[in-house]
């Protein structure tokens, strides 16, 4: 008889604050069908899980003033009985220090993170940036350059196809070597003697068949993007969300805001581009989480996100007013005789005139 297989996901890199999901969906039954899961932390600080007991687990991750590690373990059981564990790393880092990623999308759609490889910048002089991510066989390279002797400094860059400078070349297995056409746009970079420090950039290419876009921060450190804590808010009330607590980088300032609805019941927001934002809660019957998320860019146009959960509880019962309003219970019907009910009703809906009218025929 087939065991199970636990599978608890990829390793993961993230920021202090973020919501994090341990996905264990990949499990197999084995021999039978997978009849529960449970999730529970082993090790680093302690966090507090939700839908421990499902495939998919979520937690925030916890704040601190260096890098943390924390590990989780999956129990898988099947339909027979037998059961089958994994585990998974979730790597944190303060969102003050310096992070290294690149999200890439064309003909291959991917995001590249220290958990999963490693971020090398090649010493090659000050008028070019070179960074390779190392993956085992999914490998990557980026190479910005300018003219020779000329500093590769903040600015956008067009590329012409030419095989004279700027030149940019992003890369998985396949080499554009010439022909690139395109356009990136360095927002930070620093250099120590020859050697490439830190490097933000975004970029826009073309080689042939093959396209890529997006962006490489390597060694960046990102503003600090603060949705403000989870909330609970009755329906049909006033919810109002702040990245108040939201802050540059040591010396920069923030430029722009923008919120988005991630999840939940469609509400309008008002404010969307600004520090604050509001909507009406929805009228619901059940609670219902919504998920909003926060982008702060600053000074240099580095970008950051964080996200924040709105829970919706069902609105309080309305009470009556004493007397009733109408075709209510213990209330006066509309139409019939006499009776204080239809007074009220006439003032506060068709006004005097009519009521009198209406009245004198009673």
């Amino acid at each position: 008889m087939a065991e199970p297989t636990a599978a608890a996901g990829s390793d993961q890199s993230v920021m202090e604050r973020t919501r994090v999901t341990l996905d264990g969906r990949h499990s197999q039954g084995g021999s039978g069908t997978i009849s529960s899961w449970q999730w529970r932390q082993v090790s680093g600080p302690a966090v507090t899980l939700s839908n421990a007991a499902t495939s998919q687990a979520q937690f925030d991750a916890p704040v601190g003033a260096d890098p943390q590690s924390l590990r989780f373990e999956l129990l898988t059981t099947n339909s027979s009985g037998l059961s089958d564990t994994d585990t998974v790393d979730v790597h944190v880092s303060p969102r003050t220090a310096p992070q290294s990623f690149a999200t890439v999308s064309g003909v291959r759609s991917e995001t590249l993170l220290p958990a999963n490889g490693e971020f090398v910048a090649l010493a090659v002089g000050t008028s070019v940036a070179s960074v390779k991510y190392n993956a085992g066989l999914d490998s990557w390279s980026f190479v910005f350059a300018v003219a020779d002797g000329v500093p590769l400094t903040p600015g956008t860059y067009t590329v012409d196809g030419s095989s004279n400078p700027p030149s940019m070349d992003v890369a998985d297995y396949v080499d554009c070597n010439s022909g690139a056409q395109g356009t990136f746009t360095v927002r930070d970079i620093a250099y120590s003697g020859d050697a490439l420090t830190r490097l933000a950039v975004d970029f826009d290419q073309s080689c042939g068949s093959r396209a890529w876009r997006g962006k490489l921060r390597y060694n960046v450190p990102l503003p600090d993007a603060n949705a403000g804590p989870d909330s609970a808010h009755d329906g049909r009330s006033a919810v109002s969300l702040s990245a108040s607590a939201s802050l540059p980088v040591s010396g920069g300032s923030l430029s722009s805001y923008s919120w988005r609805q991630l999840s939940g019941p469609t509400v309008t927001l008002t404010g969307a581009t600004s520090s604050t934002a509001s909507f009406t809660a929805p009228d619901v019957a059940v609670e219902t989480p919504m998920e909003f998320e926060l982008t702060v860019t600053d000074n240099r146009g580095i970008d950051a996100t964080d996200t924040t959960i709105t829970t919706i509880e069902p609105a309080p019962a309305v009470t009556p007013s004493p007397g009733g309003s109408g075709g209510g219970a213990g209330g006066a019907k509309a139409g019939s005789g006499g009776g204080g009910s239809w007074d009220w009703i006439c003032l506060a809906m068709l006004g005097a005139m009519l009521c009198r009218r209406r009245l004198a025929r009673l």
